[in-house]
């Protein structure tokens, strides 16, 4: 996926990874020996340098494991730009962002394997400082909601960096967010739910979180050098690469890591060298080739099962495990992205591999996040044996009108800012071909590379595949046969809920653009009202002068808000910088918003006045109500996207 996706969500952007259902069946195609630490070397030390070339990022991390032992760790480029220090898979600690979920989720499967926890009860009866509200009676989020990304929550975004000190379970209780869909219904890819479920671990345990999944975690399997205690003294913070930013032609920006209150969501920072040993027990049904065990293997195997998914046809969610067909290979793992930070962990359960690579820097072009996704794929291609290509499945012709229309994205705010980037960069349009195809408009999918317009041919009843690619697409329908949302194949944990015309975000710029058309002729007014003037030695009408003033007023608010959020969408890394750290920009954009919304409130009473007491002409007053009519529906719409809630909300 391209770095705008960052911004539509959150600090841990996923990116999915994981297994497909279609074409998987046939013998394996032969491939070079993963095991074979030669032939590894070769690949990553003829690719990496040209991705962190291409891509302009410092530095990269990679391990790579086979066959139940260590094949490679290996460092290339620099860790602090200024001192030349270079990267040590061993040594140099990187956040891992969202990839902390993978351990989240360990930490709650050991718990359910000792009958402290069930993942199919409900949260509340684990909950002692707060409590979910019960927004949908009768249907209550249990902890398998919370590991599949299905609980139903809206994300919240902005200043979620800002958390501060308080305890996990303070913070979540003051900053529950709202939940938009049934749970088990609507995938929705949610920081707070993974978070809430590391707090449950808590309150199981009796341990903070930290001191639980490292004592039960990171202690069985050796992994010294990772931690979620991000205390700047601690020996892992000290050896922590510095993150960067491209600036300007060569320049480089340093930024601080992407922690955040929500700790269990994405706040471990790790080493290669200990994350080759976290994918060996995964891969090992629990255990490292030592005997050192965290899992059982039939809760290991449940972990990684398919727990939820749009259509069954499609990969799915496992519990926290992401999965995705990788040219017909099952994977699963998890992404993650930060500020300037950003990783991958990839499992090969069939093949035994795994592969994990971390950067130090965001990159240019498709990113560093869309750089390790096309560098896993290529690790794939080359090494992890894939199904006999069997015949793509025969088209399956089907009136496809009834898929037309417009879909949002579920990753997104129902009270914050962030809604308005979320609907704005990943809105999609499906139109029906005459031969049972549909197109879609708009980013779909997690591929860097992927077409904003792509043909998509049946292969099944509501299911189709990209046109020349292997990725799938799948269509939800309810029980009166109307389609409610649709999903991909290589990220199970967000849909697109279909929406009325009206809601397309399409319509709402449109009506937007005819509004602002409209604000824009009151600047005639002052130089009318000057003419008069000149011409007549008097004002058209004294009362309305005050009218008219409240109005320009809210004409300019207008006009600094569209200022404001042009310059912010205008650079990805100042609108991300704002959004998750509620900054002064975000501030006065809402200032902005409020200003116009009082002042059209004014507004609205003038014109009520203008008529009433006869001021103006007639078609002055026309134009004036015209006027009050579009600052109505542009405050409208700021309240459709939470612009008119505080940074803070």
């Amino acid at each position: 996926m391209g770095r705008w996706r960052q911004v539509v969500a959150t600090v841990s952007v996923v990116v999915g990874v994981g297994a497909a259902t279609v074409g998987w069946a046939g013998p394996a195609v032969a491939a070079p020996d993963p095991i074979d630490p030669a032939a590894v070397a070769a690949f990553l030390d003829r690719e990496v340098p040209t991705v962190l070339d291409e891509l302009r990022v410092p530095g990269l991390a990679v391990a790579v494991v086979a066959g139940g032992r260590p094949v490679l760790t290996a460092g290339y480029g620099v860790a602090d730009v200024a001192t030349g220090r270079r990267v040590d898979p061993a040594t140099t600690t990187f956040p891992t962002d969202s990839v902390s979920k993978l351990f989240t989720g360990t930490a709650v499967m050991q718990l359910v394997e000792r009958g402290a926890l069930a993942l199919d009860r409900d949260v509340n009866e684990y909950l002692t400082e707060f409590r979910l509200a019960d927004t949908f009676p009768g249907r209550p989020v249990t902890l398998g909601h919370l590991l599949t990304h299905t609980a139903g929550f809206e994300e919240r975004n902005v200043g979620i960096l800002r958390g501060g000190d308080a305890p996990l379970g303070t913070y979540l209780a003051a900053h529950q967010p709202a939940r938009l869909w049934p749970p088990g219904t609507v995938p929705a890819y949610s920081n707070y739910g993974v978070a809430l479920a590391g707090h449950i671990v808590e309150v199981a345990s009796g341990m903070r979180f930290e001191q639980y999944v490292a004592e039960h975690v990171f202690g069985p399997l050796g992994m010294t050098t990772t931690t979620f205690d991000i205390t700047p003294t601690g020996p892992q913070l000290q050896a922590l690469t510095r993150l960067y930013r491209p600036e300007g032609d060569d320049g480089m920006v340093d930024l601080p890591p992407s922690f955040g209150a929500m700790g269990p969501a994405g706040n471990a920072v790790t080493t290669a060298a200990d994350m080759s040993r976290f994918m060996l027990a995964h891969l090992g049904g629990g255990a490292l080739a030592d005997g050192a065990r965290i899992l059982q293997p039939a809760t290991t195997a449940d972990m990684q099962a398919r727990h939820h998914a749009l259509d069954p046809r499609l990969p799915g969610m496992s519990y926290t495990f992401i999965n995705e067909s990788h040219g017909g290979r099952r994977a699963t793992g998890h992404g993650g992205d930060g500020l300037a930070s950003h990783s991958l962990l990839t499992l090969y359960p069939e093949s035994g591999v795994g592969i994990y690579l971390v950067a130090n820097g965001d990159g240019t072009g498709i990113g560093a996040g869309g750089g390790l996704i096309e560098l896993t794929r290529r690790f794939a291609e080359h090494f992890v044996p894939a199904p006999a290509a069997a015949a793509p499945p025969a088209a399956v012709p089907a009136a496809t009108e009834r898929f037309a229309g417009d879909y949002r994205y579920t990753r997104m705010s129902g009270s914050d800012a962030s809604r308005f980037p979320a609907a704005a960069l990943n809105p999609v349009q499906v139109e029906a071909g005459a031969d049972g195809t549909i197109v879609t408009t708009g980013s779909i999918g997690t591929s860097p590379n992927a077409p904003d317009v792509q043909r998509w041919l049946p292969v099944g009843e509501n299911l189709f595949r990209a046109d020349g690619m292997d990725e799938l697409l799948a269509f939800q329908v309810d029980r009166d046969g109307r389609v409610t949302a649709m999903g991909v194949g290589d990220d199970p944990t967000i849909a697109w809920e279909r929406v009325a015309w009206w809601q397309s975000f399409g319509v709402h710029i449109a009506v937007a653009a005819g509004c602002l058309a409209v604000l824009l002729t009151t600047f005639g007014w002052p130089v009318a009202a000057a003419v008069r003037r000149i011409r007549t030695g008097t004002w058209r009408h004294p009362d309305g002068r005050f009218a008219h003033l409240v109005a320009m007023v809210a004409v300019v608010a207008v006009g600094l808000l569209l200022a404001m959020g042009a310059y912010l969408l205008g650079d990805i890394d100042r609108a991300l910088d704002a959004i998750l750290g509620a900054t002064w920009e975000l501030g006065a954009l809402h200032i902005a918003a409020g200003i116009a919304a009082i002042m059209t409130a004014a507004v609205l009473v003038g014109a009520v006045l203008a008529w009433r007491r006869g001021w103006w002409s007639r078609p002055a007053r026309l134009h004036f109500t015209l006027v009050a009519a579009a600052l109505t529906t542009f405050v409208v719409l700021l309240r459709e996207y939470n612009l008119l809630a505080w940074p803070w909300a």
